[in-house]
């Protein structure tokens, strides 16, 4: 599952993921930041996924870090998208059941964020 998240205006985007395939992930992430640019808002992008056993939450992470700063360095530093978070499915659901609102320093601590 990909959320955008603004708090303001107010902005979520949801949408699904449906394999864990690398270049998925960088695809999503280039989505994100135009979709965010476009609507001329800073975003958060939150990436919720069900790691397997050789696709693993920081992998995808630490591979998507690569792609968001040379982002970053072809938009002067100034990207749109003030922050990805990976984190798994069981993170996220259990933040929901803790009742942890997404975008808060509580659940940033939750999976990776880069």
């Amino acid at each position: 599952m990909l959320i955008l998240f603004n708090k303001i205006p107010n902005i979520k985007k949801k949408g699904s993921l449906c394999e864990l395939d690398r270049k998925a992930f960088i695809g999503d992430l280039i989505k994100a930041e135009l979709f965010a640019e476009h609507e001329g808002v800073f975003a958060e992008l939150i990436i919720v996924m069900k790691p397997s056993s050789n696709t693993t939450t920081m992998q995808i992470a630490n591979h998507s870090k690569t792609y968001r700063n040379w982002i970053s360095k072809l938009k002067a530093g100034k990207p749109n998208l003030s922050s990805v978070q990976m984190l798994s499915i069981s993170d996220y659901e259990q933040a929901i059941k803790q009742n942890i609102e997404i975008g808060t320093d509580e659940f940033k601590k939750l999976g990776f964020v880069i």
